[in-house]
């Protein structure tokens, strides 16, 4: 509060989404994953991928777009969506100027506490065991990050992975 005024806004519909997730790339691109290229615009397709992942969850009342300003100037994003009873963050992000401030973690407190009023029994973090993720956390689950190919058109190594360690994974 002594830095500025604080907002939040959840995005849940289509008709939002336009205005949010240009907030959403403001955000990305003043983010330190704009740096090591893990930004939306930094790789080809990922905007078009959760833009219309986006759209998709609106329309089955899936998605929970949640964005922090501080004095009107988007800080922090939060693309979740809810499923099976649990809010799941699929991507966050803030921006490094404000970094001293913590506002991707304010924002997912708010989120979280959202999440718990509306009666759902987890939130999930998903990604990598960042050290805030472990703080929040009261447990952690395994996840496996997929990527799915026609038959035939990719020959990798991540297929030979995927036959040896994830099937037998998804299988157990």
């Amino acid at each position: 509060d002594q830095a500025g005024r604080v907002e939040t806004r959840t995005v849940t519909t289509r008709e939002e989404l336009p205005s949010a997730l240009k907030e959403v790339l403001e955000i990305e691109c003043h983010s330190w994953k704009h740096e090591t290229g893990t930004s939306f615009q930094r790789e080809a397709g990922v905007e078009h991928f959760y833009s219309r992942l986006a759209a998709l969850c609106a329309d089955r009342g899936w998605l929970r777009l949640s964005l922090l300003y501080l004095d009107g100037r988007p800080a922090a994003h939060c693309f979740g969506v809810v499923h099976g009873n649990e809010f799941l963050a699929l991507k966050t992000s803030f921006d490094r100027e404000l970094a001293s401030l913590s506002p991707g973690l304010a924002l997912m407190l708010c989120v979280s506490e959202q999440a718990f009023r509306d009666g759902l029994a987890a939130v999930d973090l998903l990604g990598d065991p960042d050290r805030w993720k472990t703080e929040m956390a009261n447990e952690q689950r395994p996840h496996v990050d997929l990527c799915v190919f026609p038959r035939g058109l990719v020959e990798c190594e991540a297929c030979a992975f995927l036959e040896g360690r994830v099937k037998p994974f998804l299988r157990k």
